[in-house]
């Protein structure tokens, strides 16, 4: 598929046309897009993702996930990220400062809103060969080489995923904890706090990946990761949403919920 070109003012998207993945060129390279409701839902899509160009070789690409359980999920998302883009794009030559700001314009847009919403925000700043990872929440984000060594993975701001980043539990056992759904940093909150990865060097076949917890709440990283890093980025997007959807319709740990994925990578490369 040949990726269309991006509008200079950017996209945020809530629910793609088909379960095709969009794809689009951006910053040298190419990213795909995905996002639908979960299997049986009959209310609005909660995730929203966003893909905003920067120059020739950077651009910012982002997920929220409006909490569920909470009121107006939905309209945090979309704030969050249109405060976000609206604020990076007025932070001329500083695109970094202009995130870790947009953070905070997103989390006084939530607050502004009065109705106790809240959302996830998982940033990831292309930056010529460079990427860096900024995030409040649990929706994963990582980079992979293509043959599969991580070379950087979000931890979620959430008990279980502090849980297994210390040892004391596995991914299998976190993704069937009651707890897994628990979240204790959020945007829409006073005590909200981004988390900043150092920045990483990117090569020509690596692949970036972001998504709401839909995708982490159902797939393993080891397979999430062997899915992520074969084909095309939209054949790629395609395969991490077909088995996470399988997951959440038939199998009984399944945990059904709106499901997001973003992924770019530096150059298109030919599918095996």
């Amino acid at each position: 598929m040949k990726p269309q070109q991006l509008d200079p003012a950017g996209l945020i998207c809530t629910t793609c046309d088909d379960d095709h993945a969009e794809v689009f060129a951006c910053a040298g390279g190419a990213a795909a897009i995905y996002s639908r409701r979960a299997p049986g839902k009959e209310t609005v899509n909660e995730d929203a993702a966003l893909l905003l160009p920067l120059a020739d070789n950077a651009a910012l690409l982002a997920i929220a996930d409006g909490c569920g359980g909470m009121p107006a999920g939905d309209q945090a998302a979309l704030r969050t990220l249109e405060a976000l883009a609206t604020t990076v794009r007025e932070s001329g030559d500083d695109p970094q400062a202009g995130v870790l700001a947009g953070f905070d314009a997103a989390n006084r847009a939530v607050l502004d809103m009065r109705v106790g919403a809240g959302s996830t925000l998982t940033a990831v700043l292309i930056d010529g060969p460079r990427a860096r990872v900024f995030y409040a929440g649990d929706s994963p984000a990582l980079v992979t080489g293509q043959r599969g060594a991580i070379r950087f993975i979000a931890s979620p701001h959430s008990p279980t995923g502090f849980g297994v980043e210390a040892g004391l539990m596995t991914e299998h056992e976190a993704i069937g904890h009651d707890e897994r759904s628990l979240v204790l940093n959020i945007i829409g909150t006073p005590e909200m706090f981004v988390q900043v990865s150092p920045p990483v060097d990117l090569k020509p076949r690596d692949t970036v990946l972001l998504a709401s917890d839909g995708l982490s709440d159902n797939l393993l990283t080891d397979r999430i990761v062997d899915l992520a890093r074969v084909g095309r980025c939209d054949r790629a997007v395609e395969a991490l949403a077909g088995a996470t959807r399988r997951r959440m319709e038939t199998h009984a740990e399944g945990h059904p919920d709106d499901l997001t994925i973003m992924l770019y990578r530096p150059l298109a490369r030919r599918s095996r």
